[in-house]
């Protein structure tokens, strides 16, 4: 038989709401700053929509987007706007990782497996379905 904590379900549920509140709340904020800096310093900029255009290599790569956020550069703004989109993605992997230590926490291998099978998706999905 599996020994389990005495952490009952309700604070479980609390903790992964305040982590699902405070990641998506932090998201938006760098969003927000990074919108506000963007307009700030490219009120000027006129981009041609008549043409599509992908995303640069510098923000596609999360090592590159946080070098961009912390490196001063005129692009520093869309390094920042993309950080806060990669956090706003990473936060249901956020859950999954919380509730995976809580499982193994309790010893429940049922539970920790299939925990471990969901985060396998969802890095795989997130590297872009790519093996």
């Amino acid at each position: 038989m599996t020994e389990r904590s005495s952490t009952p379900p309700r604070t479980l549920e609390r903790h992964l709401s305040k982590l699902l509140t405070w990641s998506t709340a932090l998201a938006a904020l760098i969003v927000l700053l990074g919108l506000i800096l963007l307009f700030a310093t490219r009120h000027q900029d006129t981009t041609n929509f008549s043409t599509f255009s992908g995303e640069p290599p510098e923000l596609k790569s999360p090592a590159r987007i946080m070098t961009g956020v912390l490196a001063p550069s005129p692009d520093r703004p869309l390094h920042i706007l993309q950080a806060g989109i990669l956090l706003l993605i990473l936060t249901p992997t956020l859950r999954v990782l919380f509730t995976l230590v809580t499982f193994a926490a309790r010893r429940d291998v049922l539970y920790v497996v299939i925990t471990l099978i969901v985060l396998g998706a969802l890095i795989y999905g997130l590297a872009g379905g790519e093996a």
